[in-house]
């Protein structure tokens, strides 16, 4: 970085900024409010540390990732699938190198739970491109099985969630995934640094035409 600062230029996400949304462990206290309870651990505690503070099912995640979104490795029923995952955990080449996020399971509106079984269902989800606290571009986060959209009556409403998160956590150009929980509100799936987050249902033209046009707004 500090060889492109002397070339006159400067990182869209600095180093800090990457590392703050990188992880839960990061950004997580930030937006607590809006995302589901989760606690950090260096590895998969015995199932009685777990429920001092959960009950099953829970939602379980690498700090950074999950496994493409593998159900058994996600949604953990009871305790038999959870001390399965243990000893799957260790042997998992994405997962074994990460610290453990254990959250609160919450039901979401639920699009597609049929097309792929193996995989925790499609719900009613989008992700939301910000910049500098503003929102640039939004799509569906789920690209396969049943095709949706916003709802017209939505859009207002995440796109306040959305930017409420940007700015919490601080990051010029970050990415927020927000669904709706089958009581029908909002909460923040996660958030990552935009520069490495896909596209999903969103036009890529359209949104960096908007960060372009941002960020000329700003110089």
């Amino acid at each position: 970085s500090l060889k492109i600062e002397s070339m006159g230029m400067k990182l869209l996400v600095h180093n800090a900024e990457h590392l703050r949304c990188s992880t839960i462990e990061k950004w997580y206290s930030a937006i607590k409010d809006k995302t589901p309870y989760t606690k950090i651990y260096e590895e998969l505690p015995d199932v009685a540390e777990i429920e001092k503070d959960f009950s099953f099912p829970v939602f379980i995640k690498g700090n950074r990732q999950t496994n493409r979104h593998n159900k058994a490795q996600c949604i953990i029923e009871n305790a038999d699938a959870y001390e399965q995952l243990r000893k799957n955990w260790k042997n998992d080449n994405i997962l074994s190198w990460q610290k453990v996020a254990v959250r609160e399971y919450v039901k979401l509106q639920t699009i597609d739970d049929i097309s792929y079984p193996e995989m925790v269902p499609i719900s009613y989800e989008f992700r939301f491109f910000c910049f500098e606290g503003k929102c640039v571009g939004y799509g569906s986060y789920w690209y396969m099985g049943s095709k949706y959209t916003m709802s017209p009556d939505d859009s207002e409403s995440a796109i306040k969630l959305a930017e409420w998160a940007a700015e919490r956590v601080g990051v010029s150009f970050i990415a927020v995934d927000l669904a709706k929980t089958d009581k029908g509100d909002w909460i923040v799936i996660e958030v990552n640094d935009a520069q490495e987050s896909g596209f999903v249902g969103l036009n890529s033209l359209s949104l960096w035409h908007n960060t372009i046009e941002a960020m000329q707004d700003r110089n």
